[in-house]
């Protein structure tokens, strides 16, 4: 029908097919549940679109500080393949969804 064009892999890069929003309420880490960098791993990009922060969090269990990695997306780095959200360990809804932005078409 038309509706997908052929493009070179040069091109296909200057287009994601939408961004990664990380739900921080889902999110097994940031939600303080337990440690979790599943997302940043599946990645497939060399630069990796999602990046791990550490910041010190107090455990829940000891009461003691300790460090934990949150996943942070890098919107200038996601070409929005979805491999994120596909893999995502929570239950139910992804805590990590790729939305299409209207304003990229």
């Amino acid at each position: 029908t038309g509706a997908i064009p052929r493009l070179d892999q040069a091109t296909k890069a200057t287009y994601p097919i939408g961004k990664a929003y990380i739900d921080q309420k889902v999110c097994i880490p940031w939600s303080g549940r337990a440690d979790c960098i599943v997302c940043e791993e599946m990645c497939p990009l060399p630069d990796k679109a999602i990046k791990l922060e550490q910041h010190e969090v107090i455990d829940t269990w000891t009461g003691e500080p300790r460090m934990r990695y949150f996943p942070v997306v890098r919107h200038d780095l996601c070409i929005g393949c979805g491999l994120c959200e596909q893999k995502c360990p929570v239950n139910g809804e992804a805590a990590i969804r790729v939305v299409v932005d209207p304003m990229l078409y």
